[in-house]
């Protein structure tokens, strides 16, 4: 994991202070070096996370038979899994954070979007409508992979909770403001007893960032609603 991190280290200053068309000078090597630093957290998700999954799938049949048979080391095999598994959640996020998507970098949030749109369609049979309105073409990166990020998070939420028939999703941007929005027709909930839920404190988080605010609009047995906002001149402020 080391080298991965020196890798995308460098990689990180060399773009931070040259720029994209300056590393494509360095050639050949600075092509490689952006290729294997990204290579690296790959290699590290498959060989470190997944094995770490597996011993943890191991300790839980173990742990099942333990609890078939009756034994009283059962509940500090229980903890063991526990910290295990908290191990890898956060080692997870932590790679999260620094995969950057490469498809917001060169294809933009609308077209990403779309596509996580359709993929989560595909996986939870429920339709997801995006309607885009015209974007600014130089948003920045940040702002960019901080809308992405709370959209995941509210379709997830709205496939998942919902029960709706259909999610539809609203993108658009005004003079100083992008705006997302996230509908469904379900079952709805309580938002003022949900306020602190963490994915809601996540979303919250990220457009703080930007100035954003987050608003969450829900009737039980009528659905709900969220809308993020987040300040284009923040944003630009903040810079590439």
């Amino acid at each position: 994991m080391l080298d991965a991190v020196r890798a995308e280290t460098v990689f990180e200053q060399l773009y931070s202070s040259a720029g994209p068309q300056s590393i494509c000078s360095f050639g050949y090597s600075g092509s490689r070096l952006f290729v294997e630093s990204r290579s690296f957290w790959f290699l590290a998700l498959d060989d470190d996370i997944c094995q770490r999954l597996s011993l943890i799938a191991v300790g839980m049949e173990e742990l099942r038979e333990s609890l078939a048979a009756g034994q009283n080391s059962q509940s500090a095999l229980a903890s063991e899994l526990h910290r295990k598994a908290h191990e890898v959640a956060i080692d997870v996020q932590s790679l999260s954070r620094n995969l950057h998507s490469s498809k917001l970098q060169y294809l933009g949030l609308h077209f990403t979007l779309s596509q996580f749109c359709e993929r989560i369609s595909m996986q939870y049979h429920i339709p997801i409508t995006l309607r885009s309105g015209e974007l600014p073409g130089n948003l920045p990166s940040d702002l960019e992979l901080c809308i992405y990020r709370v959209a995941q998070e509210a379709v997830s939420n709205a496939v998942k909770h919902s029960h709706a028939p259909e999610v539809f999703v609203d993108l658009t941007a005004g003079d100083d403001t992008i705006i997302l929005k996230v509908t469904d027709l379900g079952v709805g909930f309580d938002s003022s007893a949900s306020s602190q839920g963490i994915g809601l404190i996540t979303m919250r988080e990220r457009l703080r960032m930007f100035e954003g605010e987050l608003f969450v609009e829900s009737i039980e047995g009528k659905g709900t609603t969220i809308i993020a906002k987040a300040k284009l001149q923040k944003a630009k402020g903040m810079g590439h």
